[in-house]
C-alpha cells in the first residue's frame, strides 16, 4: 500500500533526514565564532619627565626681593655635555645660558647687548639657574607658523601628543627660524617685576627682530609663576641668536617659523 499523500514518505526515510538535520545543527553550533578585530593600542597615558631639573634660587627671590648674590658657579652649568638651562647673573647684571654644556653670557656694554662663550665659566656666578640634563629628545617639526600668543599651547599639545605629562616641568629647545623676536638683556634690574625708565643707568638692552636664527633654550611649567616663570607665564625662555653679531637675551615674545624644530626630552 502506498504511502498517504504529504506524509513526507516512509518512517525510515523522515528519520534518516531528521537525522542529517540534526547533525547540520550540531556543525553549526560547534563551528568557531568569527575571528574579532584585534584591540586598538591604548594611547600612552602622559607621564612626567624623569629627568632632573635642578634650581638655585627663584624668581620671586632674586627679583622681588631683591636677593642678586651668585648662588652657583658657571661651572656648575657648563660641567656635564649635555645640559641645558637658563639663569641670571649676580646683580642682575646679564643672562645666562646653557646649551649642551656650552655656557654663554649676555650682557649690556655701552648701552649696546653683547654675548659670548665663557671660556672661563667659574669667573661667572648666577643668582638664578634652572639646569637639566637631557640624554634624549623628541623632535618635532613646526609645519605652519606658530604666533607668540600660540606658543604655550603649542608646546603643552605637543608634549601631550608625545606622553609627556605638561603639569610638570620639563626643558625645552627650539632649532632654527624665528620672527617677531623681542628680547631684553638684564643690565641691574629686572625690567618685569620692577620697571625702569628708559633712561636709567639700570635699564636693560631691549632688541626687537622682525626674523632670527638660532636656538631657544627654556623650561615649561604650569603652576610656577614666581618659582620658574613670571607671572601670566608658562615659559620662561632665553635665545641665542646666531649672526656676526650674537645676543643671549631672556625671550619677551618670539614666533615660530615653519621648519623650525620644536625638542622634547623623552619620558
Amino acid at each position: 500500500m502506498s504511502s498517504p499523500r504529504g506524509s513526507g514518505g516512509s518512517p525510515r526515510a523522515r528519520a534518516r533526514r531528521w537525522s542529517g538535520l540534526a547533525w547540520l545543527l550540531l556543525s553549526a553550533g560547534c563551528a568557531a565564532p568569527p575571528a574579532a578585530e584585534p584591540a586598538p593600542e591604548p594611547e600612552p597615558s602622559p607621564a612626567a619627565w624623569r629627568g632632573e631639573l635642578r634650581t638655585w634660587g627663584t624668581l620671586r627671590e632674586v627679583l622681588r626681593r631683591g636677593h642678586t648674590q651668585g648662588r652657583v658657579s658657571g661651572e656648575a652649568a657648563a660641567e656635564r655635555p649635555h645640559s641645558y638651562g637658563i639663569g641670571a647673573l649676580e646683580g642682575l647684571s646679564g643672562e645666562l645660558l646653557v646649551l649642551d654644556g656650552a655656557l654663554w653670557i649676555g650682557e649690556v656694554v655701552e648701552g649696546r647687548g653683547q654675548a659670548f662663550r665663557a671660556v672661563a665659566p667659574a669667573e661667572h656666578r648666577a643668582a638664578f639657574l634652572a639646569l637639566a640634563e637631557v640624554q634624549e629628545w623628541h623632535e618635532v617639526v613646526v609645519r605652519e607658523r606658530v604666533g607668540p600668543e600660540q606658543l604655550e599651547a603649542f608646546v603643552a599639545a605637543e608634549a601631550e601628543r608625545l606622553g609627556l605629562d605638561p603639569s610638570r616641568p620639563f626643558p625645552l629647545l627650539v632649532l632654527g627660524a624665528f620672527a617677531q623676536l623681542e628680547l631684553h638683556v638684564l643690565n641691574g634690574a629686572c625690567p618685569i617685576a620692577d620697571p625702569v625708565p628708559p633712561g636709567s643707568p639700570q635699564a636693560p638692552f631691549r632688541l626687537s627682530l622682525p626674523a632670527a636664527e638660532g636656538t631657544i633654550v627654556g623650561v615649561f611649567a604650569r603652576g610656577a609663576a614666581g618659582q620658574l616663570t613670571h607671572h601670566g607665564r608658562r615659559t620662561h625662555l632665553h635665545v641665542l641668536v646666531e649672526g656676526p653679531e650674537p645676543q643671549v637675551g631672556h625671550v619677551d615674545a618670539v614666533a615660530l617659523e615653519p621648519g623650525a624644530l620644536l625638542r622634547l626630552p623623552r619620558r
